[in-house]
């Protein structure tokens, strides 16, 4: 886990938002979804730290962070039995992306590696995750049980991701 102190932190503010956010109550265990914002976010934070960003040439300020460069430059590596099950299990059932007639696109990524294609996956998590996407039936289906599964096994992907790259490790842990 990320720490005793910040598990207790975490544990806090689940209680307190718990309360607001009824939709936390989707997520078995509610530290889950906080441990994976709190990764996810370290995980970004490292990369545009390391480079992997696209910026403004005029103003030279950053504009997003570059997964896809990151995800380019390992490409070749292997995913673990499980990070590969858990591909099998987005592409054959993608994440919706909402699109500006309030309907969701739900067609499998097209990136040609598997890495490319996991890091697209867990960036539209955290997006939907974020936006509220993932507490809604917007979807028209029940999402509990997926909620879950995608938030534990995108956790296991941003702590895969992390530990590809020596520098965006330590950036990470820091």
């Amino acid at each position: 886990m990320i720490g005793k102190k910040l598990d207790l932190l975490l544990t806090y503010l689940v209680k307190k938002m718990s309360n607001k956010l009824y939709w936390l109550e989707d997520i078995t265990n509610n530290s889950d979804i906080i441990e994976f914002f709190v990764k996810f976010s370290r995980f970004e934070y490292a990369l545009k730290k390391n480079g992997y960003y696209i910026f403004n040439k005029k103003t030279n300020i950053i504009i997003k962070t570059n997964f896809d460069k990151f995800a380019s430059k390992y490409k070749k590596n292997k995913l673990s039995d499980k990070l590969q099950d858990f591909l099998i299990y987005l592409d054959n059932n993608p994440v919706g992306k909402l699109k500006s007639d309030g309907t969701y696109d739900k067609s499998k990524e097209s990136a040609s590696s598997e890495i490319q294609r996991l890091m697209r996956y867990i960036t539209i998590i955290r997006n939907n995750l974020f936006h509220g996407v993932k507490y809604s039936n917007l979807l028209g289906v029940d999402e509990h049980q997926r909620n879950k599964k995608l938030i534990t096994n995108g956790i296991l992907a941003i702590d895969f991701f992390v530990e590809l790259d020596d520098n965006v490790y330590s950036t990470y842990k820091e």
